[in-house]
C-alpha cells in the first residue's frame, strides 16, 4: 500500500501566515495605525536629531576652522545674577572645567573670576581689576611678561596665594621704576599674595 500526504508546500505556509497576519492588522486598524505611527515618529525623530547634531557639529567646525584658534567663553551665575529674580542659573563648576578639558582640539580652559578689590603696598592703595585664573590663562590670551613668570600648575592645583599684576598696577604700587618686585608680597583684598610676575 502506498500512503500519500498532500501539503501546501513552504510557499503554501508562507501565504497562509501572510494572510493571517493581514486579517490580523485589519481587524485591528486603529492600534496597527497607531503602532506605525508611533515608529515612523521614533524613526523621524531619530533622523532629525542626528541631522540637527551633525549640523551644529559642522557649523562649529567650519567656525573654528575659518578663525584658526579661537577662545569660546561660556558664563555661569555670578553671586548678583540671583538676587530677588528668582532665575537659578546653574554655575560652571571645577569638573565643568576638568570635563572642558580633556576634550579634543581644546588646548586650555581656565575660569576668570572677574571682580574690583583694592590692591595695597605699604602705604600705597591702587583700586582696579581682579582675575581669578588659572594657569592655562596666560596661554589662552597670549600674554607676555615683562618680569617673572607666570604661575605654574603646581601653584595653581595647590591653591597658593601668587598674583601676577598689570604694568598700570606695578606703577601705582610701587612707582614708575618698579624693578625688583617680584616676590614682594601686597594685599589683594584681605589676603596677601606673591607677585610671581608682571
Amino acid at each position: 500500500e502506498e500512503l500519500r500526504i498532500h501539503g501546501k508546500g513552504r510557499g503554501g505556509l508562507m501565504g497562509a501566515s501572510m494572510g493571517s497576519a493581514l486579517e490580523g492588522i485589519w481587524s485591528n486598524r486603529t492600534r496597527s495605525f497607531l503602532t506605525m505611527l508611533g515608529i515612523v515618529i521614533g524613526i523621524a525623530a531619530v533622523i532629525g536629531a542626528l541631522t540637527l547634531t551633525q549640523g551644529v557639529g559642522a557649523y562649529i567646525t567650519n567656525i573654528i576652522t575659518s578663525r584658526g584658534a579661537s577662545t569660546i567663553t561660556l558664563y555661569g551665575q555670578s553671586a548678583q545674577d540671583n538676587g530677588g529674580s528668582g532665575n537659578t542659573l546653574p554655575s560652571l563648576t571645577l569638573r565643568d572645567m576638568r570635563l572642558l578639558k580633556n576634550l579634543p582640539h581644546v588646548q586650555g580652559v581656565s575660569p576668570d573670576l572677574y571682580f574690583q578689590t583694592q590692591v595695597t603696598y605699604g602705604n600705597q592703595n591702587w583700586q582696579t581689576n581682579v582675575q581669578g585664573v588659572s594657569a592655562d590663562f596666560q596661554a589662552i590670551q597670549n600674554w607676555q611678561l615683562a618680569q617673572g613668570l607666570w604661575f605654574s600648575r603646581n601653584e595653581d592645583s595647590g591653591g597658593e596665594a601668587v598674583a601676577v599684576i598689570g604694568d598700570t598696577a606695578a606703577n601705582n604700587l610701587f612707582g614708575a621704576s618698579h624693578t625688583n618686585i617680584v616676590g614682594k608680597n601686597i594685599h589683594i583684598g584681605h589676603q596677601i599674595y606673591r607677585i610671581e610676575g608682571i
